[in-house]
């Protein structure tokens, strides 16, 4: 009953060790095969890639297509929301 006990209390001690040795091991994996598909995509298709992400964080930038759900236009605008005169 002893022993039992304290193989079980040396075990509950060791997970978080193990846990994290284990989660490691299998990013450590995951970032292998991101390097790996990294290196076999085409120099053409990482630039291609590259331009969309400049795009697109240039149009983020200049605030483009982007609705502030908050702002008193959409609030007055929105049936389902809360209006100045409270809930709908």
């Amino acid at each position: 009953m002893v022993s039992t006990l304290i193989v079980l209390g040396v075990a509950l001690m060791l997970y978080p060790s193990a846990a994290q040795w284990v989660s490691a091991w299998e990013q450590r994996g995951q970032v292998q095969d991101y390097s790996d598909a990294i290196e076999e995509t085409p120099s053409e298709q990482l630039a291609e890639q590259l331009d969309r992400a400049r795009t697109y964080n240039r149009d983020l930038a200049s605030g483009s297509g982007i609705i502030d759900p908050f702002s008193a236009e959409v609030v007055q605008e929105n049936r389902f929301g809360v209006g100045e005169g409270g809930l709908r």
